[in-house]
């Protein structure tokens, strides 16, 4: 337990943040507090955050691009950056159809049942294409293989 500086509650750890600079190693002002202070600050400085913000984005556009995509993955899948980590590592980054390389996840989609929203494997823009243009129908890509064996030159 751990009394706050400014609200002066005694609160648990946890609801400290850490903070190497300090001899404790952690801040003296709860999470909440310095959520308050922070708003406060935001509400008076928002050009200034927005500068800021746009230069670090501007200085780490790879860095923006995994945040971008671990947010999506989350939102879109509900799957943690572990586990869509795991699952690519399980594939060992290929693609679960065609094995074409998923290296830099630019071109890896997250295929799942439309209707259970399960998540199934991890495919190439190409093949998640195809699943999705045959609308999910094993028959429409049996007819698809039996049309391209008969035009087989």
């Amino acid at each position: 337990m751990k009394s706050c500086c400014r609200c002066h509650k005694l609160l648990p750890l946890n609801a400290f943040d850490k903070d190497p600079h300090v001899k404790s190693g952690i801040r003296g002002s709860c999470k909440a507090c310095r959520y308050l202070e922070y708003k406060a600050w935001y509400s008076k400085n928002k050009h200034k955050a927005f500068a800021y913000s746009k230069q670090w984005h501007n200085a780490n556009p790879e860095k923006v691009k995994i945040s971008q995509r671990k947010s999506e993955i989350k939102r879109k899948y509900n799957l943690s950056w572990d586990q869509y980590l795991s699952k690519l590592s399980l594939q060992d980054s290929k693609c679960a159809i065609c094995s074409s390389s998923l290296i830099g996840h630019r071109n890896c989609c997250v295929d799942h049942n439309h209707d259970t929203n399960q998540i199934r494997d991890l495919l190439c823009s190409q093949c998640n294409k195809l699943i999705g243009f045959a609308r999910e129908n094993s028959s429409i890509l049996q007819a698809a293989i039996v049309y391209l064996d008969k035009h087989r030159t």
